[in-house]
């Protein structure tokens, strides 16, 4: 039979020694635990554990560096950053336990009552908050510290009473308002559990300035301000192709912008400081303030006067002939290659750079709008239409230059011995090459022709004799040498970097023929105007450039580009010889001739691959015609009003840009006798002069006198000022009550101008004629000031402006 246990049996020392042992090892292996986690958070995982404290117990702001500006050649602002605000909010530290009133929002004469009612609610005196509803201040602070219940009522009691106001409902409406934000979409993110939620950024100055206001007059201390920079171009849509824009992280995205980035965006500074748990700024406590370094200036070889000139001249070619594709201008000092000006019709507003801006990509947009297209289908036609205008045609685009290719094919001549200036060609309208018969611009042919002839005329069959002598590898070796395989290098992001074109091995008898003047192969109106720049300067192909200088933040010069001759690819000689040449293209034929200045030019006309019916127009020139200092390339693609040749549709413009520039450049036209004799007469001021004196002095300049009213001074006249062909009518008013006499404006598009002028005349208006030689049958009037049908004071001047019509 067992023992039965006993209870409670004292423990012995051996017993004692035991657990003493168990708990001594055990106490043993946890410090071993915890000294091993101590070592490994203190020596192994030192930076980690350190870091994850400086989080928890520190803040960073970061401080924006301002982006450099973006100067014109002249020191005219293109683009500059100004300091701005980004709003942040603090949802998880607003307490919905307030109540507030918006006081703009109570009911007119409802004060007393709103008060009664909230007194209620609150169980707080009426009186006093009668008295805080007279306040001047947007919100009211009512009372805090609500009870659930008294929440819950107040969210009731504003669904029929909104200008009450829980605490979040109070800053989303506030934040809503000001910023002009989505009232919902704000308060959704005043409901979110974080401690920061970007409200709004790029705020400017007088919005930042009320947010402050509301903030200070409420204490919504969970509402912060963080400085930062916005990008401005004051100039708006002038050379927006060029300069590109930012994004909203102030990085550079198109256009100088991106290229120069690196230069331009700085260094951004912080402030680190300590915080308390609820991560909020303890004011007394740690901060390190690391200033932020602003980006660095570039200054542009753009003028801005200039490509004013030539955005003005682009414009006026979609006016007047509505290219399907656009129109472009490029404008280059030939000396040095810096890039004076270059416009695209298809620009934008960098200020605004998803907006559809020009009319005729807003006209593209009507048309997809107006077609019942989905609204994904609408808004891929919106994310093409702003690729097109952020895109830079005069680098990106490859075209077809046709005749003015001929400036090339030219120079390769003279320069390898295949053409001398005494060569001679005959041109029947046709060449048969290698069993094709390609067609001269002329059909019926132009005869006998020396080289300068073959220029003028811009005959087919003589370059295709051209290009026939100099054989594929010479013509093949000058299209390399004037840069035409392979990109410009220009210093804008985008450049198409691979011409089209056949290569030595492809080029056959037909292939060589149709390249020769201008067909076959694409290149970029960059690459053209460069190699025609090399052409007349002394035969030097030159890196065409954007950037002029580097300034740091104080304006010092940092970096200068210097002009870079990249080859001489054809001899002075040569190059002399195609200035004259191309000079006399423009006087013979008085296509873009401007009076006083000597100007050398070719026109073109290529007529897209597979696009029976679609051309691409150009015209690039040079002046003064002896001692080039500008080349001026303008492009029409597919003019759709109107003549589609290149002398034509572009010539005026080319000519337009090239006397605006020069005179702006100091340099005075020298008249010829004929320039003399064609020259209009400017109107002088008669007013205040007897009715005898005004008559001689008109006589002397060639023009009537037609009096109208019984008086013998002179009170008004029409026109008042201006300039006016020989032969003009000044009407003089003698009597301040004489009412104008109305004239109708005829239409006078596509007449000559002599029966253009005859027609305004007859109208009784006055002529202001723009345009090179006045006689040939195809010289005709390509616009007009004043719209047809328009009633006009008698004696009004009426500019028309005319070209001549070079078929190439």
């Amino acid at each position: 039979m067992a023992k039965p246990k006993q209870a409670n049996q004292p423990m012995t020392n051996i017993m004692k020694y035991r657990l003493n042992r168990v708990v001594a090892l055990c106490l043993a292996v946890l410090l071993l635990y915890v000294g091993v986690r101590l070592f490994d958070a203190s020596v192994v995982q030192a930076d980690f554990y350190q870091e994850f404290a400086a989080k928890q117990q520190m803040s960073t702001q970061v401080i924006n560096a301002n982006r450099g500006s973006i100067y014109s050649t002249n020191m005219s602002i293109l683009a500059q950053s100004a300091t701005v605000w980004t709003v942040v909010l603090a949802p998880s530290i607003v307490k919905n336990d307030k109540v507030y009133v918006e006081i703009d929002s109570i009911p007119e004469g409802q004060k007393d009552t709103l008060a009664a009612s909230l007194a209620g609610i609150l169980e707080s005196d009426q009186a006093k908050i009668r008295k805080r509803l007279d306040k001047d201040q947007r919100f009211v602070l009512i009372k805090s510290s609500l009870t659930d219940a008294q929440v819950k009522k107040i969210q009731d009691f504003s669904k029929q009473n909104s200008c009450v106001l829980l605490a979040k409902e109070a800053v989303a409406k506030g934040l809503s308002d000001i910023l002009e934000l989505d009232y919902d979409k704000v308060l959704e993110q005043a409901y979110r559990d974080n401690q920061y939620e970007v409200i709004k950024k790029k705020v400017e100055k007088t919005v930042a300035d009320e947010v402050r206001k509301m903030i200070s007059e409420n204490g919504f201390t969970f509402i912060s301000l963080i400085e930062d920079t916005k990008r401005y171009y004051p100039n708006n849509e002038l050379a927006s192709n060029v300069l590109g824009f930012t994004g909203t992280d102030n990085q550079g995205l198109y256009g100088i912008e991106l290229e120069y980035d690196s230069i331009l965006q700085g260094t951004n500074g912080k402030i680190v400081s300590a915080t308390d748990g609820l991560g909020n700024t303890i004011p007394t406590s740690f901060e390190q303030k690391y200033d932020a370094v602003d980006g660095n200036s570039v200054v542009l070889t753009i003028d801005e006067n200039i490509q004013r000139f030539a955005e003005k001249q682009v414009d006026e070619i979609v006016k007047l002939h509505d290219p399907s594709g656009g129109a472009l201008a490029i404008v280059m000092d030939v000396d040095t290659g810096a890039i004076l000006a270059m416009a695209n019709s298809n620009n934008y507003d960098p200020n605004n750079p998803s907006t559809i801006f020009s009319d005729q990509l807003k006209e593209t947009l009507a048309q997809a709008e107006s077609e019942n297209k989905s609204e994904d289908e609408i808004s891929k036609v919106k994310s093409q239409l702003r690729s097109e205008q952020w895109s830079n045609k005069a680098i990106g685009w490859l075209y077809e230059p046709g005749s003015t290719f001929k400036v090339v094919t030219a120079s390769a001549a003279l320069e390898t011995g295949a053409a001398t200036l005494d060569s001679t060609y005959n041109c029947t309208g046709v060449l048969n090459v290698a069993g094709t018969n390609i067609h001269c611009n002329k059909r019926t042919g132009h005869g006998h022709l020396d080289f300068k002839g073959a220029i003028v005329n811009s005959c087919n069959p003589a370059f295709m004799t051209m290009g026939a002598k100099m054989g594929a590898h010479n013509f093949f070796d000058f299209f390399q040498k004037f840069g035409l395989t392979e990109g410009t290098g220009i210093d804008l992001p985008g450049e198409a970097q691979k011409s089209i074109y056949y290569t030595e091995d492809k080029l056959g008898p037909v292939e060589l023929a149709s390249a020769s003047f201008g067909q076959t192969s694409a290149i970029t109106p960059i690459q053209l105007i460069t190699a025609v720049s090399s052409a007349v300067n002394g035969g030097y192909l030159m890196q065409p450039y954007l950037l002029k200088e580097v300034l740091d933040q104080d304006g010092n010069v940092l970096e200068t580009t210097s002009p870079t001759v990249k080859r001489q690819v054809i001899s002075e000689e040569t190059s002399a010889k195609m200035r004259d040449c191309l000079e006399a293209m423009v006087e013979n034929n008085k296509v873009a001739y401007v009076k006083g200045y000597r100007i050398g030019g070719k026109s073109g006309t290529s007529q897209k691959a597979n696009q029976s019916k679609e051309h691409v127009s150009s015209f690039v020139g040079f002046a003064p015609a002896d001692d080039p200092k500008i080349a001026v390339l303008v492009v029409a693609d597919n003019p759709t009003v109107g003549s589609y040749y290149g002398s034509a549709v572009c010539g005026p413009a080319m000519s337009s840009i090239i006397k605006d520039t020069l005179s702006y450049m100091g340099i005075s036209p020298q008249y010829s006798d004929e320039d003399l004799e064609n020259m209009e007469e400017s109107v002088p001021n008669l007013i205040g002069q007897t009715v005898t004196d005004a008559k001689n002095t008109l006589a002397k300049k060639s023009l009537n006198i037609k009096k109208i009213g019984d008086g013998d001074k002179v009170v008004d006249q029409m026109p008042r000022s201006g300039s006016i062909a020989d032969g003009g009518t000044v009407i003089v008013y003698t009597e301040t009550d004489s009412v104008a006499q109305k004239a109708t404006v005829p239409n006078v598009i596509g007449l000559t101008p002599s029966e253009a002028n005859q027609k305004l005349i007859n109208a009784g208006l006055n002529v202001s004629l723009e345009g090179g030689s006045t006689t040939g049958s195809n010289v005709k009037v390509i616009s007009q000031s004043v719209e047809e049908g328009k009633e006009v004071p008698v004696g009004t001047i009426v500019s028309i402006q005319y070209a001549v019509e070079v078929v190439d």
